[in-house]
């Protein structure tokens, strides 16, 4: 078993080597190293680890510590409260709009309308009037 290729991918800082049969040519062995086992890459070459230490060195030198436990445990609950704020956010939007359709006129929808939707139509703007009277309609009902 002979080493066919050996190829470095930078965007995960891995290596990856095909082994093939010395007599037939054909894939004996296909493994990828990630960036934490160059040791275990250095093995599995044998005697011909040292054409590709400059590469290994590479990977090494550039590789990004993984995370600890602690880091993600600290990561996932900081992404968790970041979620969490953002539906309390949604929440309170929704909330103001239902209040703000229960008690708006049907003049108060039309000057909103014409100012929020002013590169609209005449028509476009009819159509969102009666769409958000609808909805005013349908809210004052709960």
């Amino acid at each position: 078993m002979i080493v066919q290729s050996v190829t470095h991918y930078a965007p995960t800082n891995s290596v990856e080597v095909v082994w093939v049969n010395e007599t037939t040519g054909e894939n004996v062995k296909v493994r990828s190293y990630s960036q934490t086992q160059m040791v275990v890459l250095r093995a599995d070459l044998g005697a011909d680890v040292a054409q590709y230490e400059a590469l290994i060195a590479f990977v090494e030198s550039t590789a990004v510590p993984d995370e600890t436990p602690e880091q993600t445990t600290a990561r996932l609950a900081a992404e968790q409260e970041g979620s969490q704020q953002d539906t309390l956010r949604s929440d309170l939007k929704i909330d103001a709009v239902f209040t703000a359709l229960k008690t708006a006129t049907p003049a108060q929808i039309s000057t909103f309308v014409n100012n929020q939707f002013s590169a609209f139509t005449a028509q476009q703007k009819a159509t969102m009037k009666m769409l958000i009277q609808v909805a005013a309609l349908t809210v004052r009902r709960f």
